[in-house]
């Protein structure tokens, strides 16, 4: 089998030699395509794909695939199991190594199938690169060993190499230098034997690690790097290129070289790391340029720009290592930049992803590795023993782990519960300070109100002064004219005028005595109005205060939880084509979708629990636990024995033991894709298809359209009439199971949705609203099929916020589209 290919390579050069001169080797084996024969084209892709490899990552990954199918239409496993390992190669160079081992390890099973000893032992080195990138030193570690026994016993000396040199970078990141530079001492003293230019010259490149930990001279560790170099630009490797320079700058800033001289190589690196979009690469350059920029010249804004690259660099490739540097660095570039509450999110990002790189079981899995090795190189015939319960150790203390830390976030929601109590007091405070003004008001009006009273008082002696003065004048007339007649009267009239002027005098005393008093009863109630009015701002300070906490608390809750849903570069690992509108009423959400791949299957689910904001937030968390330990620990394969299994768990938590009875729990849709094959099962929330079908065949029954247009039919597979968590009637889930087809689109959601009120321009009752509804919803998600899955959340995004316009959200939204 092997000599026929063989002999099949060299026909296709052949027949590649012969085309005209000035054209690529790419070029000339596309255009042989046309003409080759079905049993070529595999091998012919294949080739044409490795003249990308370290030039043009996404062709490598297209030429990969399209000689894996090739291989596949014609019956090939030999050469179908070779490309898929290359596919695997592409999608580790770009990061994404759970799609990277995926594949690697179908390229493995085949090759086991058909008894292919020499692609079994590629296949074994390959898993061992992928583990090593993700930092899971100890199967790495596993998977290296396994290779060089292989190696050995069929003397294949380049391989051999390289599996020593990867070794010997495997214990550098596990600080065991001693042994790396025995491994890089082994696998340099093979490289005049090599035959493969590039084995040949990342094996030199490895080597001056070696050189470093002891001391060589400066000139023979550059001369070292040098040769490794000129042989990948012999070879117009960009991606060994990339990796050359970089060891290069790093070595002339080690050894105190010139600024000039290491940024000189560092942006080499750079520029053919962009090239071949090497992300793991990427990170570890910026990350570099980050340091220089801080070291020499201060420069916190460059600084600050390059690491926030670096930091996404490991969000894509999910790099520990590149994780742990980049966000110490920020953590502390932020708290130069008093920026803390950034800082001691960096710092606590630091922390974890230290933690879990250099975790216990790690270094204890790894020394029980490099035993076994030390003790293969006496004895050969020692096996691998107690990996299996090792591994299992492995998961339990995970589980422990991810339970404390649920059990912590529990805890803070539940702080968070509180601190929406406080803001309840709050508003009883400003109800309080309300009637505070309100009797203010009210003291003014009387104050006023007596004021107008004393001046009315003072009119009415003004008034009576004036009747006196008439009178006086009165009477002198009456005298001067009576005066010999009424001489007699005069002493009489006197007199009666003297006490007519006495009364007047008391009145006026008795009026000025009320108005001093009155003043003095105003100055009392301005006082108490002041005392008041000073109380009334310590206990805004204080309420504003309080509610400050509060809204910090709350924030930091929402970081818990969105920490718990599974981030966009996961979906799209999972599925390619697939959205996810997810739109919280609150801070924090009682909605929250869940997602998880256990070998070929994806489970997804989109779940609403009781409530919405802090309550509900707190019993998703329990929600997303249950889920979790369902599928992790109880290891439930199907979505009913899932629901189930989080029906007891939710039931378990909500049991006070005697106490008062909590009756929350959720409605859930959840979804097993693997394959073609879609399994369903629900607690009061549907699944919904779109599909050009008439009709479904579930396990259960014929389904029939629910709703449609002439050319498209939505099928509703029903829920289960009850609800995760307390019921007076549980029974077991219901599991629905059918085949998908290509082009059919499934939707989960909750009701928030379809229950969000909003204007209809049809509608005589504009100024109440009316909700959205699910036939609405239903003609939406038709409607919209022939968009991209994109397009379409985005057109469920648009009609939600138009429909809702100034109404406020009544509830979370969540809706999963799924594109088959």
């Amino acid at each position: 089998m092997g000599m026929l290919k063989q002999i099949l390579i060299i026909t296709v050069f052949c027949i590649l030699g012969s085309h005209v001169l000035g054209q690529t080797r790419a070029d000339e084996m596309i255009r042989s395509l046309d003409t080759a024969r079905a049993s070529l084209k595999p091998v012919i892709l294949r080739n044409i794909a490795f003249e990308y490899y370290g030039k043009d990552s996404e062709k490598f990954l297209d030429y990969s695939l399209k000689s894996a199918n090739s291989a596949k239409e014609i019956g090939d496993q030999y050469n179908q199991a070779y490309a898929l390992r290359l596919v695997g190669i592409a999608y580790d160079i770009t990061g994404n190594y759970q799609k990277a081992q995926t594949y690697v390890e179908k390229a493995y099973d085949i090759n086991k199938a058909i008894g292919a000893i020499d692609g079994i032992e590629a296949c074994i080195s390959s898993l061992g690169i992928i583990y090593y990138n993700q930092s899971k030193f100890d199967k790495a570690l596993e998977m290296y060993l396994d290779a060089l026994k292989l190696y050995e016993q069929r003397n294949l000396i380049d391989n051999k190499a390289m599996t020593l040199s990867h070794l010997g970078g495997l214990y550098v990141k596990m600080g065991d230098m001693p042994k790396a530079v025995d491994f890089y001492e082994q696998s340099y003293a093979l490289k005049d034997q090599i035959k493969d230019k590039k084995s040949k010259a990342t094996v030199i490149n490895n080597y001056v690690r070696a050189l470093q930990s002891q001391n060589a001279p400066y000139e023979e560790q550059m001369a070292v790097l040098q040769e490794s170099i000129n042989i990948k630009e012999e070879l117009g490797d960009i991606s060994g290129l990339a990796v050359g320079y970089q060891q290069m700058s790093q070595h002339i800033s080690n050894s105190g070289g010139s600024r000039e001289d290491i940024n000189k190589y560092l942006f080499k690196s750079l520029k053919y790391a962009r090239q071949v979009n090497d992300h793991r690469l990427l990170g570890d350059l910026y990350y570099d340029i980050a340091t220089d920029y801080l070291d020499f010249d201060k420069d916190t804004s460059l600084a600050m720009s390059y690491l926030d690259s670096s930091y996404s660099m490991g969000v894509k490739t999910l790099h520990l290592d590149i994780l742990s540097k980049s966000s110490k660095r920020l953590g502390e570039l932020h708290f130069y930049k008093k920026n803390y509450k950034n800082s001691a999110i960096y710092m606590s990002y630091y922390g974890t992803y230290k933690d879990t790189l250099y975790k216990s079981e790690y270094a204890e899995s790894v020394s029980k590795m490099s035993a076994r090795f030390e003790a293969e190189k006496k004895e050969k015939e020692i096996a691998l023993l107690n990996k299996q319960n090792e591994l299992n150790q492995m998961e339990i203390l995970k589980s422990q782990e991810e339970a404390i830390r649920q059990a912590q976030a529990i805890k803070l929601l539940a702080l968070a519960k509180k601190n929406e109590e406080a803001l309840k007091e709050k508003a009883e405070l400003e109800k309080s300070k309300a009637l505070m003004v309100s009797e203010q008001v009210k003291l003014e009006n009387e104050r006023k109100a007596q004021e107008i009273d004393l001046l009315n008082k003072d009119k009415e002696l003004q008034a009576a002064e004036a009747l006196a003065e008439r009178q006086k004048a009165a009477d002198r007339d009456r005298l001067n004219e009576e005066k010999n007649k009424r001489q007699g009267q005069l002493l009489t009239a006197a007199v009666l005028g003297l006490l007519l002027l006495l009364g007047l005098a008391f009145f006026i005393l008795r009026g000025y005595r009320q108005k001093k008093k009155a003043n003095a009863q105003l100055a009392e109630q301005n006082i108490a109005i002041m005392s008041q009015k000073d109380e009334i701002e310590d206990q805004k300070i204080i309420i504003e205060e309080k509610n400050q906490d509060i809204v910090d608390s709350i924030t930091y809750a929402k970081r818990l939880q969105t920490a718990i849903l599974p981030t966009p570069a996961f979906i799209q690992s999972c599925l390619p084509n697939s959205f996810v509108f997810f739109q919280p009423k609150d801070i924090v959400s009682g909605d929250f979708y869940w997602m998880f791949q256990k070998e070929e299957t994806v489970f997804f689910a989109a779940v609403d629990c009781t409530g919405h904001g802090v309550p509900g937030a707190m019993v998703s968390m329990v929600g997303h636990n249950g889920l979790n330990r369902a599928v992790k620990e109880f290891n439930c394969t199907s979505p009913s024995t899932i629901l189930d299994k989080l029906n007891e768990s939710v039931i378990d938590t909500f049991d006070q033991k005697g106490g008062e009875a909590v009756r929350d729990g959720m409605d859930i849709a959840l979804c097993a894709l693997s394959g073609n094959t879609l399994s369903y099962s629900g607690a009061n929330n549907p699944l919904w298809i779109v599909s050009e079908r008439p009709e479904i065949d579930t396990n259960h029954d014929k389904l029939l359209p629910n709703k449609s247009n002439g050319h498209l039919n939505l099928f509703e597979i029903k829920a289960d009439k009850q609800p995760i968590g307390p019921y007076d009637d549980i029974k077991p889930f219901t599991n629905h199971t059918f085949e998908v087809e290509k082009g059919d689109r499934l939707f989960l959601f909750s009701d928030g949705y379809a229950d969000q009120f909003g204007n209809d321009p049809n509608s005589p009752h504009k100024k109440g609203g009316k909700k959205f509804k699910y036939a609405n919803l239903k003609r939406l998600l038709i409607d919209t099929h022939e968009l991209s899955i994109d397009g379409q959340k985005d057109e469920l995004v648009s009609v939600f916020n138009t429909w809702k316009s100034d109404f406020e959200q009544l509830d979370d939204v969540c809706v999963i589209g799924v594109r088959v």
